[in-house]
């Protein structure tokens, strides 16, 4: 994988992660006490003395409210893909390989299905989506060196 697929992929994620973001909903980037029960199973370990509920809260305010430093980009090269590109390759990023909350899992074939297209249609949008934005990428940074 060359740097520009790699920043590719790089800006698909702070896309993502900005369209699901916490100004969207709530949420803690270091993990809740429900976490912590799940990976203590059961058994919290005791308070150190150390806890600042207080300045966590400032920097989690601070970490939510600072946009990702790749964000305009990110959004400025993943708009100016075609819809159906768009769709298609930030679908399979976020959503191929987890499960639903039946418990079913997110297969090319079940996505495809969902948006009304063939696999090979699916995959066809996808990698297009992927390979217009590495070109993008390639584009801007030939023009700057």
């Amino acid at each position: 994988m060359n740097n520009a697929e790699r920043h590719a992929d790089k800006l698909i994620e702070v896309y993502l992660n900005w369209v699901m973001s916490a100004d969207m909903a709530a949420g803690w980037h270091q993990p809740s006490a429900l976490q912590s029960l799940i990976e203590f199973r059961g058994w919290l370990p005791p308070p150190t003395g150390n806890d600042q509920a207080d300045l966590k809260m400032i920097r989690e305010v601070e970490f939510i409210r600072r946009p990702h430093a790749l964000l305009p980009e990110a959004r400025e090269l993943i708009g100016r893909l075609p819809q159906r590109h768009r769709t298609c390759l930030l679908i399979h990023e976020h959503t191929a390989g987890t499960y639903d909350r039946q418990g079913k899992r997110w297969t090319e074939r079940r996505i495809a299905e969902e948006l009304g297209m063939t696999v090979r249609q699916y995959r066809y949008y996808r990698g297009k989506g992927m390979g217009a934005l590495v070109q993008m990428i390639r584009n801007f940074n030939a023009q700057a060196a």
